[in-house]
């Protein structure tokens, strides 16, 4: 089992797969475990910046996407030889993002998703919404970007929040 991040929504009550089940996550998403941030079983194997393994005949290889964004344990998980990436909660195609972007650090966000734009592969699949493609993580961004830009530009205009 892989963790992708340590929010509730991603990984809670992985003790239900029951003893003896290898669990692979970032080394942050075991603190914050620890910590009781999530109730979840602990993951027997970590990592701090990459880690390739195999299972089943593929290769899975785990990239950290940075320590500020969406959250600082975020990770995506490619498929080889499949070039199928797993990008959970950073990028949503065909939609608009979560709309208060919950635990995120906006100007990290953007750098997280530039590092999935650096990986290697063809189809994307979100943990939220359907299958997308390495352009949607490309829109994802510069909308990420532009909005940001405009809100601090209304924000430094003196609007309130409740205004923009």
């Amino acid at each position: 089992m892989v963790y992708s991040h340590y929010h509730n929504g991603h990984n809670s009550d992985g003790q239900a797969w029951g003893d003896g089940i290898e669990i692979i996550s970032h080394e942050a998403t075991k603190r914050h475990i620890e910590a009781g941030l999530t109730h979840t079983a602990v993951p027997t194997m970590t990592f701090s910046e990459n880690m390739t393994f195999t299972a089943g005949g593929k290769t899975f290889e785990a990239v950290h996407l940075g320590d500020q964004g969406h959250s600082d344990d975020l990770i995506a998980l490619v498929v080889r030889p499949e070039n199928v990436a797993f990008v959970v909660d950073l990028v949503t195609p065909n939609r608009l993002p979560l709309t208060d972007f919950p635990y995120t650090h906006i100007e990290g966000m953007i750098d997280q998703l530039k590092a999935v734009e650096a990986l290697d592969f063809e189809i994307m699949v979100p943990g939220h919404g359907g299958p997308g493609t390495k352009a949607d993580v490309t829109a994802q961004r510069q909308y990420i970007k532009e909005l940001m830009v405009a809100v601090k530009t209304e924000l430094q205009a003196g609007k309130s929040v409740e205004q923009i």
